[in-house]
């Protein structure tokens, strides 16, 4: 997430939006890599609610037991969209 101060989840707001580092430089990837396009093609896939806990997690800290179940829920999702990219990308360079 890029550090910014939303009090609620807003779908408009790039910093609401999930982002990746990557690992070697720590700058978050660029929006049209294949790894951003997959996780933000899975995140326009989860519902509102889901987002919010995430937020929640991400922005603020909450360790609230349905937050962080949610999260990991998602974060599954977002690996899976990653290995799916990942493996479309080898097949296609």
């Amino acid at each position: 997430m890029i550090n910014h101060y939303c009090k609620e989840y807003n779908d408009n707001c790039e910093g609401c939006q999930p982002a990746i580092a990557d690992p070697h430089t720590g700058q978050k990837l660029a929006d049209n890599s294949p790894e951003m396009m997959a996780v933000r093609a899975f995140w326009r896939t989860v519902a509102l609610d889901d987002k919010k806990a995430c937020h929640r997690v991400w922005c603020f800290n909450s360790r609230a037991a349905a937050d962080l179940i949610v999260l990991e829920r998602i974060g599954k999702g977002m690996e899976e969209a990653l290995r799916r990219s990942s493996m479309i990308s080898s097949v296609m360079n």
